[in-house]
Formats: structure tokens, C-alpha cells, sequence
């Protein structure tokens, strides 16, 4: 779309006051311009109703739809260029690939905007003929025409696992679990069988009419008197001999594809052309197999539709969220916004920015702030935490650590049950992007806690365990920081040795889809994660073995008792790995009291004093060399100690070269440990933060974001 928004007022006043199809070619071709985001506040606005700023951003948005740019848009915006896109109709093609790419980009978050936008979708490609796409607000008489038109069709196109169901009514989990491919397979053999009918193809087996029609898409009395949209296509419900072939094909071949060959008992003359089918599926032929060839009869009737009246009453919008896209985060995030007081928050548990009046924008703001800034905030309305956490999942400036961070603020900011809904989209991030999640509490969802321990105890080597995992599989028993050491050492150790875990428990894994960010705008998604089978418990076993042997060995067993199964080797090596555990706690405790420790030089003065004093007594004579000696290392000691900062942090950083400061940043990315540097480093470290920070080339977990802060 080229040309920009005429800013006359004569334009501005000529905007029509209903949508005739004569008034939206007025401008149709009109390109938009660039300007601040206004919601329309309407769900079905005019022309008219939009005043001049809401104007210039829809048609900015709407030429931004046919360059494949999806912006933030609201209600309003869509329901009017899906009237358009019906009603000018210039380019049946062009306006179904706009209907498809809105669906893709603003789908799946509010029930009421996917319906204005599938039902019209499917509507407008009844109308020019066009392929119906396979959506859930198909009915009986559209799934119908569906089914039809792709029989229909010279070249072999597969039927959906919803087209099959409509005409077999057939469920099941086996059956579901096939039913993709056993569509592809049962619509191929369809079509080859096809070439034996007449000349209708398989069709010719579906005799009876099926005369239907379909209402304009958000038609209603009170705003479109128009015709419906009718059309005739076969029955293919009602045709006993079309449906008892189909249902035989699908279930020979669901039985087939589960491994039970009841291909000839059930396809009979069949048989051969649904085996040669399968065949072709499983070698990627399908599309060669079932060759185009010529078929007669359309299923498409009449197609009359008119339109007189105009719309009315509308409605304030709050169904369309705009806090779904990825610029609000940034955009409001960088704003200054003022202190706010206490407002009675806003109802809705997930609201939207258009929603919002300036009082309750300026409170969430600040609260927002407060929250990211790692401040202690004051607990809001639901609503508060949803929108931040919203914000946060769609923000792609947010790298994946910093996500987690922000999340884990939002969580201790909110009340039940909103901290619990938060807790589990940090555990779905951490399992899309593979991060180590923060550790878990005894809400949180069992299947995503499963599917966080399945993948450390499969990683090579296994990762680290969290107290609510551990407690999970020791049959609820509490677990402290200690036994948490000891058991994941004790993994470690059991891996290194070359036991692995795999040839003491089974740890064969079955892939389960699990639906991620439930209950959030634009989700949920779905993703396959790892998760050990249903009746497969040998790794609590396994866990539940390490944590008593550990517990026993904490509480002073030398000997502690091999629980059955687990072999007396892999005790040894779970009674040693948590000794050595206890015994690296110990020293990281003593050199935190140790860091605690500093010169008090009033005391050396006061010592030295009584020296000299001592000295006169007895008669003795200082010398003068030893005196000076002892003067220069106290006055270089009371130098250091009045240059340090206060912070052992930056006390440490001070204390490092640039080849050392070098090394702790390789170490931050993953380096080969090189000894020299690691010691020199560990020994700053343990004079000024009381402990070591990196260990065989790697930072200690509990200190990699302060040595990523403090060493830039």
C-alpha cells in the first residue's frame, strides 16, 4: 500500500458514517503513518468513531499487515480491516493471506478475537472458493463443504485428524495418537480408490445432497441484513457406503500403525491400495503415490450475500490485550514515572494497558519499578504481578538469565495464588531455554518439577538437585542445605567413577508434549520434554538410597547401612563424596569467619608502647633498625587498611591484576582452569570475601552474578 493519510480537514470530516463496501474503497488505499499507540476503545468501531490520532495508527497498522508486520493492535483495529478485507474484497488471495497471518500473529489469547477472526476467515474463503482452512469454529455444514471441496480436488490434498473424526466419530487415546498420520494415509488411499468411481472420484459414493448456508460473519439484527451464503456439496455423514469404507480404512490402519496387521481382514479389496499407502508414508512417497487425475462435479452452489444498514452500538473494548507485544516491556519500562499512591487497583486479574486510567498507569509503573529494582514492594492486586510476568516472558531485550532474575522478583512480590502461577512459568523457562531453575516450593506443579529432575539425572554429567526435588523423591522428608550438598556430590561421584547412573537404575525416558505458560497472553505454547516412564520409579529408588547413606554418614555413621540393591561400592562412594562435601562446607565456613577478622592497630600501638616501657625497664635497648622495621609495616598495614572501601567485593577487584581479572572473566564463560591464576585469585578472594570463588576453571554458582557485577 503506498500514499500516507492526507491530514486535510477535508478528509478528516469526510469519513463516511457507516461501512458500505463504496465507503472503504475510500481508503482502501490509504497508507498509514507512524504515530503513539491509542486503542480504539470500541469492538466495532466506524470510521467516524476513530478519532484522528486512532485513525493514523490503524492505517499505519494495516499497511504494516500487508508487509507481514503484525503490531500492536486491539479489538477494535482487527474486527474493522476483517470487514474490510470481506466487504471491498479487491484481491481474494491477498485478503487470505492477511486473515491467516493475523490469525498466527494474535491468536490464541482471547476466545472472542479468534472467533471474529477464523469465522471471517472462513467465510471470505467460502465466498471466492478459496481452500478452507481447518479451524475449531468449522460447523457440521462448513466442515462438510471442507471435506467436499478436498475430495474434490484433482490433486491429492490430506484430509485434517478433525475431517477424519467428523465422518468416523471416532476418539481414543490410540486413536489420537495416530491420528495425523492416519489421516495423511486413509486421504491418499481415498484418492486412488477414487480412479475406480466414476467420475466424481470418491464422491460418486456420497449420492445425497447436503443444501446449506452460512450468516455473514458478526451479523445481527440490530446492525447487517444480509443474505446468507449458500452453497450444496455431498453428504458425506449420511452416505452409509462412503462412511463404512472410511471407517474401515481408519481403523485397519490406526490398528496397523499401533502393530496389529488387520489390514485384509477389515480393507478387503482394498487391502493392497491401503498397504501401498502405508508404504509410501513411511518412505515420504505419499505425494507421488496418489497422482493428480481429472474429477467432475463441484461442490460449490450459489453464492448470494448483500448488505444494507449501519452499525451501532458499540461497545467499550477490554477484550484485546495489548500488553501481548514485545515493546511495551521496553517502551514503558524506560519511562520516568512518578511516585504513586495507594489507588484501588484495577478488578481484572489480567488486565491490558487500554484498560488502564493515568492514576492506575502511574501506580503500576512505580510498583513495576520498585519490584525490578530488587526492593521490597508492597503486594497488589493480582493483576500487578500477571501484567509484569507478561511482560517480562515477551520482552526479547531480556536475555534468558536476566528473565529468570526478573520473574523470581515478581514472585516474591505476589500473593497466592499468583506467586504459584508465576513459580511455574519460571520452571516452563528454565525448561525451554535449559537453565538451572531457582529452587522450587512444595506448590509447585509435580509434572514440571519431574521434568527438571528427569533432565539432571540424564545430563552428562548429572546436574544439581534442589531441596524441593530431593524432598520429592525421599518420601517427603525434610532436607537441609547439608544433605542437598551431599546428594549432589554423591551423583557426581557416582558418575565420575565410571558407575553412571544408567547401569544402576533404568533410566529410560519416554517424551511427553506439555502445554508451557499456561494462563498467559499468546499461550500456552507446547513443548516435548524428557520425563522417566510412568511405571519407571528407579530413580527415586536411587535418590531415596543416596539420601539415607548421606544422612547416615552426616549424623557420624562411619559404616552406614547399604540399602538394598544399591551395592556396596556405590555406598562407599556416596559415604566419601559426602564426607568430602562436609568437609568443603567447613572450610567455606572458615574462611568466612576468617574474612571477618581485621588488624586492630590501636592495639598494636598500645603493644608496642608497653614494649618500649618493658624495654626501659629491663634496660634493654630497642634497636633503633628493628624499631623503624616494625614502624614501616605498621604504617604501610594502617595505608592498605585506610584505602579499602568497606565493600569486600570491591576490596577483592582492587587486589586482582588484569591478567587475573582476565581469567575470572573466561571462567564466567566456561574456560580451561589454568592453577597459577585460579590460586592467586582463590587467595584474594578468601583475604577479603572469606571464601574461593572458582573452582577447576569454573565460577562457585553462589557467587557468579556478584563476580559478573563486580569484575566488568
Amino acid at each position: 500500500m503506498a500514499g500516507k493519510v492526507h491530514p486535510e480537514e477535508s478528509f478528516k470530516d469526510g469519513r463516511a458514517l457507516d461501512l458500505s463496501a463504496d465507503a472503504m474503497r475510500r481508503y482502501w488505499r490509504y497508507g498509514g503513518e507512524p504515530c503513539e499507540y491509542v486503542p480504539s476503545l470500541m469492538l466495532h468501531p466506524g470510521y467516524r468513531e476513530l478519532e484522528w490520532k486512532r485513525l493514523r495508527y490503524y492505517l499505519h497498522w494495516r499497511s504494516g499487515v500487508y508487509d507481514g508486520v503484525y503490531g500492536d493492535t486491539d479489538a477494535g483495529y482487527v474486527w474493522l480491516h476483517s470487514m474490510e478485507l470481506l466487504m471491498v474484497n479487491d484481491d481474494p488471495e491477498e485478503a487470505d493471506r492477511c486473515f491467516k497471518g493475523m490469525i498466527d500473529a494474535y491468536g490464541g489469547q482471547n476466545k472472542t478475537v479468534d472467533d471474529v477472526l477464523m469465522g471471517a476467515c472462513v467465510f471470505h474463503q467460502a465466498m471466492n472458493r478459496l481452500e478452507i482452512s481447518d479451524f475449531p469454529v468449522l460447523d457440521r455444514s462448513m466442515r462438510a463443504l471442507r471435506i467436499c471441496q478436498i475430495l474434490s480436488s484433482d490433486r491429492f490434498v490430506p484430509l485434517s485428524a478433525e475431517d477424519l473424526r467428523f465422518i468416523t466419530g471416532r476418539r481414543g487415546a490410540t486413536i489420537d495418537r495416530y491420528a495425523e498420520d492416519a489421516a495423511a494415509i486413509v486421504s491418499a488411499a481415498l484418492h486412488v480408490i477414487g480412479k475406480w468411481q466414476k467420475p466424481a472420484g470418491i464422491l460418486s459414493l456420497c449420492p445425497r445432497p447436503l443444501d446449506a448456508s452460512e450468516r455473514f460473519p458478526f451479523a445481527s439484527e440490530f446492525w447487517f441484513s444480509f443474505k446468507e451464503l449458500r452453497f450444496r456439496c455431498r453428504d458425506v455423514r449420511s452416505s452409509e457406503t462412503f462412511t463404512v469404507l472410511v471407517k474401515n480404512l481408519h481403523k485397519a490402519c490406526v490398528m496397523f500403525l499401533a502393530g496389529k496387521d488387520s489390514i485384509d481382514s477389515l480393507a478387503g479389496e482394498y487391502a493392497d491400495t491401503l498397504r501401498a499407502c502405508i508404504n509410501a508414508h513411511a518412505d515420504g512417497t505419499l505425494d507421488r503415490l496418489a497422482a493428480p487425475y481429472r474429477k467432475t462435479g463441484s461442490p460449490w452452489g450459489e453464492t448470494l450475500y448483500s448488505r444494507s444498514g449501519n452499525i451501532e452500538a458499540h461497545r467499550k473494548d477490554g477484550t484485546w490485550p495489548s500488553y501481548r507485544f514485545q515493546s511495551r516491556m521496553r517502551e514503558y519500562g524506560m519511562m520516568l514515572v512518578p511516585s504513586a499512591g495507594r489507588i484501588d487497583a484495577f478488578p481484572p486479574p489480567e488486565p491490558c494497558y487500554s484498560q488502564m486510567t493515568l492514576g492506575m498507569f502511574a501506580e503500576y509503573q512505580s510498583w513495576k519499578d520498585t519490584v525490578l529494582r530488587g526492593d521490597e514492594a508492597s503486594k497488589k492486586a493480582h493483576g500487578y504481578s500477571w501484567l509484569l510476568a507478561q511482560e517480562i516472558l515477551c520482552d526479547p531485550a531480556l536475555d534468558a538469565e536476566s528473565a529468570v532474575r526478573a520473574l523470581c522478583l515478581c514472585k516474591k512480590n505476589s500473593d497466592p495464588p499468583m506467586d504459584r502461577r508465576i513459580g511455574n512459568a519460571i520452571m516452563d523457562w528454565c525448561l525451554l531455554k535449559g537453565l538451572e531453575p531457582p529452587e522450587p516450593d512444595r506448590s509447585s506443579d509435580l509434572i514440571r518439577v519431574e521434568a527438571l529432575t528427569t533432565r539432571a539425572l540424564i545430563s552428562e554429567p548429572p546436574g544439581d538437585l534442589s531441596s524441593e526435588q530431593i524432598r520429592r523423591c525421599w518420601n517427603g522428608e525434610p532436607v537441609d542445605s547439608a544433605l542437598k550438598d551431599a546428594v549432589n556430590a554423591s551423583l557426581k561421584a557416582l558418575h565420575s567413577k565410571g558407575s553412571r547412573l544408567s547401569s544402576i537404575a533404568d533410566m529410560r525416558t519416554i517424551t511427553q508434549t506439555l502445554s508451557v505458560f499456561e494462563g498467559f497472553a499468546g499461550m500456552p505454547i507446547s513443548m516435548d520434554m524428557k520425563l522417566f516412564g510412568p511405571g519407571n520409579r528407579d530413580y527415586i529408588r536411587i535418590i531415596s538410597s543416596i539420601c539415607k547413606i548421606a544422612a547416615a554418614t552426616i549424623s557420624g555413621d562411619v559404616c552406614p547401612r547399604c540399602p538394598a540393591g544399591f551395592g556396596t561400592k556405590n555406598r562407599d562412594t556416596v559415604r566419601d563424596a559426602t564426607v568430602a562435601a562436609l568437609k568443603e562446607r567447613e572450610d567455606r565456613k572458615r574462611k568466612r569467619s576468617m574474612a571477618d577478622m581485621r588488624l586492630d592497630m590501636s592495639a598494636i600501638e598500645e603493644a608496642e608502647s608497653d614494649l618500649r616501657d618493658i624495654a626501659k625497664m629491663l634496660g634493654a635497648e630497642v634497636e633503633e633498625e628493628s624499631l623503624e622495621k616494625s614502624k614501616t609495616i605498621v604504617a604501610e598495614e594502617k595505608k592498605t587498611i585506610a584505602e579499602k572501601t568497606g565493600d569486600p567485593w570491591k576490596d577483592f577487584a582492587a587486589m586482582l591484576t588484569e591478567e587475573q581479572k582476565q581469567y575470572v572473566q573466561a571462567c564466567l564463560k566456561g574456560t580451561k582452569a589454568d592453577r597459577t591464576l585460579e590460586r592467586a585469585v582463590n587467595s584474594a578472594a578468601s583475604d577479603t570475601v572469606g571464601d574461593i570463588v572458582l573452582e577447576d576453571g569454573t565460577v562457585i554458582e553462589d557467587y557468579a552474578q556478584k563476580l559478573a557485577e563486580t569484575i566488568s
